[in-house]
């Protein structure tokens, strides 16, 4: 049990945001991903499948991105070394696709990680041809693209099989067994319909929690350990209070959401110097960050199941804007 006595208020608070919060899916993805680089190593050796894809998909602040970064800095598959040459050798390639980009501006962004430029007039083939190049030279085995579904969105059927193209061919790089880990919200789940993208790729969803019973016994074991042992705080609310209901409605199932909620209630604790924790204090940090009127706040509202974070400012509507939604 960590010792809060000598610590203070921002120490306490920069201890709970350093703790890591398991959800069932970090087991699965990880898995995913052992496979993943075992298939890898495989391949350098000459041996291995054509599955060189992972898709991670799911809805905003489901807690993807942050289960694929403690892997990334946890596991030895990616860490650096130093190569039979004595040069080192960083295994992982990891970016932000940048907004509606085509595979063209892609290219460009990957490129400009290593300071390098296309001539003006280059085609998206050239430029994927200098980064595999760069790819291969530099021993990169892992590109990991997030936000991947600002590259999967077009308005055409034939965008879609461009960038569906693009991306398999990664996976085919002459003398070297590239592995794609790609990212992003459901968007994403449009390179499924491609059946060569289909056979070479294994997908992990991150689903939003929705409050069954189930959900809501086991996400109060994750909020109760945040409270009492990350913070080193009392419990003050009961079972008839429905807390961990009330907060799933508030964070409308995201995982990493609920996470970020219950922080700021125990914030609020340490700013007010108390020691326990009051549905208030979960009232007030959704209220900060939605604006709600209290009959909109989940934590507050009697008819908790029925609000609907999204609409927190709907009483601000103009009358004309009011008609409209009707």
């Amino acid at each position: 049990m960590t010792d809060f006595s000598d610590m203070s208020i921002e120490d306490r608070k920069l201890h709970m945001e350093l703790q890591y919060i398991l959800q069932p899916k970090d087991k699965e993805l990880l898995e995913k991903v052992e496979k993943l680089t075992k298939n890898a190593e495989r391949c350098k050796k000459g041996g291995g499948s054509k599955e060189r894809i992972l898709l991670v998909i799911g809805a905003s602040d489901t807690g993807k991105s942050t289960a694929l970064a403690r892997i990334f800095g946890n596991m030895e598959a990616f860490q650096p070394y130093q190569n039979e040459h004595g040069y080192m050798v960083n295994p992982l390639l990891s970016l932000n696709c940048p907004n509606s980009c085509s595979p063209k501006t892609l290219a460009g962004a990957v490129l400009e990680r290593w300071n390098l430029y296309a001539k003006p007039r280059s085609s998206a083939a050239d430029m994927w041809s200098m980064v595999k190049r760069q790819l291969r030279e530099r021993e990169i085995l892992y590109l990991h693209l997030d936000e991947m579904q600002h590259v999967s969105t077009g308005e055409t059927e034939e965008a879609i099989r461009d960038v569906q193209d693009f991306v398999k061919s990664l996976t085919q790089i002459d003398g070297w067994p590239l592995h794609l880990i790609l990212s992003g919200m459901p968007a994403q789940r449009r390179f499924m319909d491609s059946d060569e993208i289909a056979n070479r790729a294994d997908v992990q969803r991150f689903d939003l929690v929705k409050p069954t019973a189930k959900n809501i016994e086991a996400m109060e074991k994750v909020v109760r350990k945040i409270v009492q042992e990350h913070a080193g705080l009392e419990i003050g609310w009961t079972e008839d209070d429905e807390l961990t209901g009330r907060l799933i409605v508030a964070s409308k199932g995201a995982f990493a959401t609920m996470i970020g909620i219950t922080r700021q209630a125990c914030y609020r604790v340490f700013d007010s110097k108390r020691p326990t924790v009051e549905i208030a204090d979960f009232a007030a940090a959704y209220k900060t960050r939605r604006a709600s009127l209290k009959s909109d706040n989940p934590f507050t509202a009697s008819d908790w199941k029925s609000v609907n974070p999204s609409h927190s400012l709907s009483d601000m509507d103009e009358p004309n804007e009011k008609r409209k939604r009707k």
